[in-house]
């Protein structure tokens, strides 16, 4: 009986969050979630610089780059020791929202531009140092915001993605 009420209030608040969310304008869950796991896009903002302005604030939604069938969006997961924040966290979700929408939207085609000229270019190693280090992947230190950097990493091939993460970290910690 105690799991049942855990599931049911978990249940409750992701459909809480999954109204609210929808409420707001410039967000939309994709799909019609049925568990306590959903995501969420934006036609009109950028994601990634929403999930920047959300963790200013202590919160952790994880952004998710596109795929041939899925746009870029932010991802939630609902638990019970998260129950007590849903409210807080849909008020805070609206007040970045509206700085999101104030603030300058990173340029993502010319981010995708930069990409396809590293692609290109006859030192490839080189080329894609210097887009680590255009976006903020340099040194020994994680850089706080990361907008800039899932753009990148949103233009790259997904086998490239990965080449490139994995080289990024070892050059970090190795």
């Amino acid at each position: 009986e105690g799991y049942k009420k855990i599931v049911k209030e978990v249940q409750e608040g992701a459909r809480k969050l999954i109204a609210g969310i929808n409420a707001l304008e410039d967000l939309q869950v994709l799909g019609e979630p049925v568990m306590c796991m959903f995501s969420f896009k934006s036609d009109t903002l950028n994601v990634y610089q929403l999930a920047d302005e959300m963790s200013k604030r202590g919160w952790y939604i994880q952004g998710q780059f596109s795929t041939p069938l899925t746009p870029r969006n932010l991802h939630i997961s609902v638990n019970h020791g998260t129950l007590h924040n849903v409210d807080a966290l849909l008020k805070d979700l609206r007040e970045c929202v509206e700085i999101v929408k104030c603030a300058t939207p990173i340029d993502s085609a010319a981010i995708r531009a930069m990409v396809a000229a590293a692609l290109q270019s006859p030192d490839p190693e080189a080329a894609f140092g210097q887009l680590a280090a255009s976006a903020g992947l340099a040194g020994t230190e994680l850089p706080t915001e990361m907008a800039f950097i899932n753009e990148v990493l949103d233009a790259l091939p997904d086998e490239l993605c990965n080449v490139f993460l994995v080289n990024y970290f070892n050059d970090l910690y190795v």
